[in-house]
């Protein structure tokens, strides 16, 4: 068994008993992005860290209301496990695919984790915070500098894509429609 899968599995089963006797507490557990997202080389962590997420909705619902449980998938973050394994050009290629087009830094998860500690957080549980720069936002489907949607001759077409006439963003443009 992997270090990950056991923390996973036994940190909010250990702290719980000692969480009861002080009155309660919140527990946040730290998934990944890849545990909602299929990626060759993955499947063993990719699988640990989406039971992880159930666990905490699960775990959510055994220690409510006196404990809080959740937990945070970061996306692409500054570390040092990307030190060997990326060269510039891959840093460039991931940081081009987020829509804030830059990686985060370990103090954007601190900073979730001290959110749902805090009496700011003191109504959420159960939830799997992203905290990814957008990586996990849909493409638009339609191009509202053009007003050409995506998969006509000029674009690509995003995955997921759905046409509409308009931008749909308040105050952007207002495409014309079809033939007018």
């Amino acid at each position: 068994m992997l270090p990950f899968q056991r923390v996973g599995r036994a940190h909010p089963t250990a702290a719980a008993p000692s969480m009861l006797e002080a009155g309660g507490g919140a527990i946040v557990n730290i998934s990944s992005l890849v545990g909602r997202v299929a990626g060759r080389g993955w499947a063993a962590y990719g699988t640990a860290k989406a039971a992880l997420s159930h666990y905490t909705r699960l775990a959510a619902l055994v220690l409510a209301p006196r404990i809080r449980v959740n937990a945070i998938e970061p996306g692409s973050i500054a570390t040092s496990a990307l030190d060997g394994a990326s060269t510039p050009e891959i840093i460039e290629k991931l940081e081009s695919a987020i829509p804030l087009r830059r990686m985060g830094d370990p103090e954007h998860i601190a900073a979730t984790v001290l959110y749902l500690v805090s009496p700011a957080g003191a109504y959420v549980t159960g939830k799997i915070l992203e905290v990814d720069g957008g990586s996990q936002l849909p493409p638009p489907a339609f191009d509202r500098r053009t007003c050409t949607p995506y998969g006509s001759m000029d674009q690509p077409n995003p995955p997921r894509a759905r046409h509409s006439r308009r931008s749909g963003m308040p105050g952007g443009p207002r495409c014309p429609a079809p033939g007018a």
